[in-house]
């Protein structure tokens, strides 16, 4: 089992998990072209990629994920409401959170997290390997937690400095969203 993560920041995010069989992609934050140069450096095509699971709406994790969808038919995969909100122009597939879905190989179970976002999720990846997948965490839940449990793999972003956020340029509300258990 292969896991990197192709960018984590504000800029964008995107993390490939891939297997023997199965080749999928954790949010679509970036254009094709980066997604194409990130993956060509590993050995990876995007023809291989068999899934884009979405976390949630914001714009550094989707922001390249028409694009892609429409370069290369690869199905996406995301929660009602994050599809909703995110005013995406793709059919995606729709799943409810908690109910454990399939990409070949893989068993995958979307977990809700705190996130001021619609439906944030977090994934839950079995496979050769179990992997925990949470981007933008504000704070950890029981349900997390009793999901998370024993995993072989964390991949948990939550990329802000404390100190930069509050002597940086950002606006107060931003400010006091960030830092909320939420941000």
């Amino acid at each position: 089992m292969e896991i990197c993560v192709l960018g984590s920041s504000s800029s964008g995010n995107c993390t490939l998990i891939k297997t023997k069989r199965t080749s999928i992609l954790i949010d679509m934050g970036f254009y094709p072209r980066y997604i194409e140069d990130s993956l060509s450096k590993i050995g990876i095509s995007p023809e291989e990629i068999d899934a884009v699971l979405i976390t949630h709406e914001h714009t550094d994790h989707i922001r390249g994920a028409e694009s892609f969808f429409r370069r290369y038919k690869t199905p996406f995969v995301m929660n009602k409401l994050t599809f909703q909100n995110s005013h995406l122009r793709l059919i995606p597939a729709i799943f409810d959170n908690f109910q454990r879905f399939r990409v070949n190989g893989l068993k995958i179970t979307p977990i809700p997290i705190m996130h001021d976002s619609s439906n944030p999720v977090a994934y839950l990846i079995e496979g050769e390997k179990k992997i925990g997948v949470a981007t933008d965490l504000g704070v950890t839940d029981s349900k997390l937690k009793t999901y998370f449990k024993d995993l072989n793999v964390y991949i948990l972003e939550s990329n802000h400095d404390t100190e930069m956020l509050l002597n940086g340029q950002y606006p107060a509300f931003l400010k006091k969203r960030i830092l909320s258990d939420y941000g």
